[in-house]
């Protein structure tokens, strides 16, 4: 009748002796045969989940579990629908801690387990397994006194008996969520008693069906709570619209985290007194007015139980302040001295004194973050994601110690520069997902981050940016991870030598073609005396392989080691592999510049030497041919006559030797004797 996927792989035969977890879950054994456990008797862990094992008498049999006497932990989640819990055998596991079981409905936990002195967690929930508790009554958990973990959540309850918890006098943490049908109605019954008990964790989240009106949280529902030690508690999902006034100033003062998320919250007293919880460190206040979906709200079988109960006071009460809050606004107006001495917010939110950080996330908050301010300044981190806060001005106060900040999909399209200038302790801020490229632009002397100089983490991806200056972030020093993908940057000069400790550049998704020489140097820098493991991303940009662009491929490839999939980078022109791009570019765009020049000034050099040789050389002709071309454009011309009225000579006549005869025989004769002209010989 047993099946089983156990594969055991070893070199040599395991004794059972030596086996301390064994792990048979998600098999399909039906049945725990006789004497199945024989000799484990070292064994601590035994999970064996997701099977077909029922709770029946057939399986769990009287002596089944002696052998497990060193068994700490027990799952049989997801086995069985029905049945019911042996307690004679379950008390055989004398060191047993963790249970984990079904629970079908009619389930008590009998007599004998009280004799279980370690079993300090009870797992029954609907989430791994099977569990139809129904109602729960006193009988219930009354043997279960030394538990301090119990988890009831998705359990199909519908009813609690008043008081059922408050026996088990070391209950830490206690677990009724998604139990859709209990409603508000058995909500007292559930805190009644647990001022008996140690209560530490009360999870109460979707105890409400998705549908109906919204809902009210009255004084008598937690005043129980009162007078426990409670550190968190989780309200979550209860279409919760209102609470009467002094419900959350009687919470214990012990109260360090709370959850009101997936609520309908609207503005009431109660609001002025979260500040009284005095050692509440975490809230989460997110998804505030989100319906769920339609396919939820069609598809959800829920009966929840009608809540008769009505709180003593109407919506929005008239403002007849407590002596206790009047006190205390008083006192710490006192105190806020620090803010006012510097410029002074419109308004200032007195929030928690130790309250760090704020969940506050998808609860369609629209408008414009204005001038502002929270006392005291106690917020370290601020998760504000997904609203509608379009405008940031500020200049906010009160945020001098917050180190991390989430603004992203908020669909703002301006932040002053002046919105972040007291953020001093932020080191990891993310405004991704809005439309901040513009307004980035326009800040030319990096005035929007000039005061974070503790950032750390900055995440600007799908912000519509095209360029931003080179001192956009000159004073943060200790960047490690910048991230600016998905956007239309099509320049990249940025400032980044002085970012010894970065090592994540995300330039991933933008429109770069290459980059400056400016941000080659403050990269390069970055490589030899940075961060040894820094990297940077430009995949899916539009690297241009160009002869004009050789010099940045050169210097991308000597560095590829420091680039994000460098070899999945393509050309921009033919998505060709920027490797080869790269070699077939070396020969292509080669430069003949200087051997153009060389031959230019050669050419030019010998040209001219020639011509002037033979110029030099026919100077004479030369000579001659202008004097001939001068004579035949102008004729002869006598020179004009000296003050005497005459000449001596008539002309002057220079001759070589060879020629004498021709001078004393033709040219003498003829032009003295002939014509009368007296010449110069």
């Amino acid at each position: 009748n047993t099946t089983s996927n156990l594969d055991v792989t070893t070199s040599e035969a395991v004794s059972p002796e030596k086996i301390v977890k064994l792990d048979l879950s998600h098999n399909v054994i039906r049945s725990t045969g006789n004497n199945s456990f024989y000799c484990l008797v070292n064994l601590q862990e035994l999970n064996l989940e997701g099977n077909k094992i029922e709770l029946n008498l057939d399986n769990y049999y009287p002596g089944l579990f002696l052998p497990l006497v060193s068994l700490v932990c027990l799952n049989l989640k997801n086995n069985s629908k029905n049945g019911t819990v042996n307690d004679t055998v379950f008390a055989e596991l004398i060191n047993l801690q963790n249970l984990k079981i079904d629970a079908p409905k009619g389930i008590v936990f009998g007599k004998r387990f009280s004799n279980l002195k370690s079993l300090e967690t009870l797992n029954v929930s609907g989430k791994t397994g099977h569990c139809d508790l129904n109602r729960i009554g006193h009988e219930t958990f009354e043997n279960l006194q030394h538990i301090r973990v119990l988890d009831l959540s998705a359990c199909n309850i519908k009813y609690v008996e008043s008081g059922s918890f408050g026996m088990m006098d070391n209950l830490t943490f206690l677990s009724l969520s998604f139990n859709k049908e209990l409603g508000f109605q058995s909500l007292q019954n559930v805190t009644n008693g647990l001022q008996d008990t140690n209560i530490q964790f009360l999870h109460l989240e979707n105890i409400r069906c998705l549908v109906g009106p919204g809902t009210e949280l009255c004084v008598p529902h937690l005043a129980p709570l009162a007078n426990t030690s409670l550190k968190e508690l989780n309200l979550a999902g209860n279409r919760l619209n209102w609470m009467e006034k002094s419900v959350l100033s009687n919470l214990p003062k012990s109260l360090e985290r709370m959850s009101l998320a997936h609520n309908r919250l609207s503005l009431g007293w109660y609001s002025f007194e979260y500040r009284l919880l005095k050692n509440l460190t975490v809230f989460n206040i997110s998804f505030q007015l989100n319906p769920p979906s339609i396919v939820d709200k069609l598809t959800e079988n829920c009966n929840e139980i009608p809540d008769f109960f009505r709180c003593s006071a109407a919506y929005f009460p008239m403002f007849n302040a407590s002596e206790q809050l009047d006190q205390s606004l008083l006192q710490n107006k006192r105190k806020d001295k620090t803010i006012r001495k510097k410029s002074k917010p419109t308004i200032t939110f007195y929030i928690p004194p130790k309250l760090e950080t704020v969940y506050w996330t998808s609860s369609r908050l629209f408008g414009t973050l204005g001038s502002f301010g929270f006392y005291p300044s106690s917020l370290k981190r601020i998760y504000m994601q997904n609203n509608i806060w379009f405008n940031w001005i500020g200049p906010v106060h009160g945020f001098e110690n917050v180190t991390d900040m989430d603004l992203s999909r908020n669909f703002c399209d301006n932040i002053s520069t002046v919105f972040l200038s007291n953020f001093i302790s932020l080191k990891t801020l993310n405004i991704s997902e809005n439309f901040l490229g513009r307004s980035l632009s326009l800040d030319y002397l990096g005035e929007t981050f000039r005061n974070l100089k503790s950032l750390e983490t900055i995440d600007l991806s799908f912000n519509v940016i095209e360029f931003l200056h080179r001192n956009m972030f000159l004073n943060s020093s200790k960047l490690q991870r910048l991230v600016v993908d998905n956007n239309k940057l099509f320049k990249w000069e940025v400032k980044t030598n002085h970012m010894k400790n970065l090592s994540l550049l995300d330039l991933s998704d933008n429109r770069l073609t290459n980059l400056e020489e400016s941000a080659m140097q403050d990269l390069e820098t970055l490589f030899f005396s940075g961060n040894p493991k820094l990297l940077i991303d430009l995949n899916n940009n539009r690297l241009s392989c160009s002869c004009r662009n050789l010099v940045f491929l050169t210097w991308l490839r000597s560095y590829k080691s420091r680039f994000i999939n460098y070899e999945n980078y393509t050309c921009m022109e033919d998505s060709s592999n920027l490797d080869l791009s790269i070699d077939t570019l070396k020969t292509d765009c080669k430069s003949y510049l200087l051997w153009y020049i060389i031959g230019s000034i050669s050419g030019t050099l010998f040209v001219s030497l020639v011509i002037s040789f033979s110029i030099y050389k026919n100077r004479w002709k030369i000579r001659y041919l202008r004097y001939i071309a001068n004579k035949k454009f102008h004729g002869y011309q006598r020179l004009p006559l000296t003050s005497g009225g005459e000449f001596e000579y008539d002309a002057y006549v220079s001759y070589s030797v060879k020629d004498v005869s021709f001078i004393k025989n033709e040219m003498v004769p003829n032009l003295e004797e002939r014509f009368g002209l007296k010449l110069a010989i």
